[in-house]
């Protein structure tokens, strides 16, 4: 059987990048595929569990990462985003529950928080935070 060309493969991953289903499909199509299926695929993680609460479901990222340590490397984007209108336990994020994660993220360049409250040591952001993600471009945190 012949093979398709590795050009119309990566189009077509493209074409299908904000299909996360698709693209998990693809990725048990062939062992070539799946590298490709996930640069796309895990590219941008969003963690928003409005029942769970925000630690918990970063807990759940960060086990699912420890037993699938290949899929760290495509992680480039994390969007941590609380309810607004949960009650404050699940809205709560402590900086040491979000710095665990972040060793883990080697490459991470985009880390985006929204409508979480963000427990700190004190009342800035700790630069030791900060300096774990070394390729980190962008931080937004959102109210």
């Amino acid at each position: 059987m012949p093979a398709i060309p590795l050009e119309l493969v990566i189009l077509m991953l493209a074409y299908l990048r904000d299909d996360k289903q698709s693209l998990s499909h693809c990725s048990l199509v062939c062992r070539g595929w799946a590298p490709l299926a996930y640069q796309h695929r895990f590219r941008t993680i969003t963690v928003h569990k409005p029942r769970l609460g925000l630690s918990i479901a970063m807990d759940r990222l960060l086990t699912r990462l420890r037993t699938a340590p290949h899929l760290k490397s495509y992680i480039q984007e994390l969007v941590l985003t609380a309810n607004e209108l949960a009650p404050a336990p699940h809205q709560t994020l402590h900086a040491g529950s979000l710095r665990t994660l972040l060793l883990e993220l080697n490459e991470l360049r985009i880390l985006r928080i929204s409508h979480a409250n963000l427990v700190l040591p004190s009342p800035t952001i700790p630069p030791a935070l900060l300096c774990t993600v070394r390729k980190l471009s962008v931080l937004s945190l959102a109210a």
